[in-house]
């Protein structure tokens, strides 16, 4: 029988046999989404401008802001 394997991908999608210890994860990582409705993209450019941020900001506050709901709801463990 063979021996018991986890895995493990960080945010730069590299496999390792062994969870990464805080010190050596990535503080950032990149996400690729594709197929997206022109209309919404063009309905959160003119929101990011709206409020003098950038799209990414804009993203990043909205989610950031979601996670914390379901945090506070108990549908998530509370982030570090």
């Amino acid at each position: 029988m063979l021996p018991h394997l986890t895995l493990y991908i960080d945010s730069s999608n590299r496999l390792y046999s062994a969870p990464m210890k805080d010190a050596q994860m990535p503080h950032t990582g990149t996400w690729i989404v594709r197929n997206i409705p022109t209309l919404l993209m063009r309905r959160t450019r003119m929101a990011a401008l709206a409020e003098g941020k950038t799209v990414r900001q804009l993203l990043m506050n909205l989610v950031d802001e979601h996670l914390t709901h379901l945090e506070k709801r108990g549908l998530l463990p509370k982030g570090k």
